[in-house]
């Protein structure tokens, strides 16, 4: 089994904090109005910081053999079991949904920085590949 452990990476706060300044472009070369564009902007910039500043929940995604891998949380005491399921899979960015045997559905989203680069070789191999 290979376990990858997820961090924090780069490209996924620059690609927030670059739609927030868009949004205030957006505003500016718009020119709905002083209130109505400072509320839009605000909302915009509000949830790209609450986004920069929450908690990764998802710890590290176990691929097993076949089908199954575990996506370990870090409130739960056990991991979720399923399958991994592809959306998206690209040299930087990999979309995919972990559907388990109780009917959960998980969608997770990561950037080649989020792992290590071995690690996101392995997730792409076993994404592109099948069970490796």
């Amino acid at each position: 089994m290979n376990q990858l452990e997820f961090r924090p990476g780069r490209i996924r706060s620059v690609l927030l904090v670059s739609v927030g300044l868009m949004a205030l472009i957006a505003v500016i070369v718009a020119q709905p109005g002083l209130l109505p564009g400072l509320v839009m902007a605000a909302g915009v910039i509000a949830y790209c910081w609450f986004q920069l500043r929450r908690k990764r929940r998802w710890q590290a995604l176990r691929l097993g053999a076949g089908d199954d891998s575990l996506l370990f949380d870090a409130e739960a005491e056990r991991p979720l079991a399923g399958q991994l399921i592809p959306i998206f899979v690209s040299p930087f960015f990999v979309s995919l949904r972990l559907d388990s045997p109780d009917l959960r559905r998980v969608w997770l989203s990561v950037f080649r920085d989020e792992l290590d680069p071995a690690g996101f070789r392995k997730l792409l191999a076993r994404l592109r590949l099948g069970g490796i």
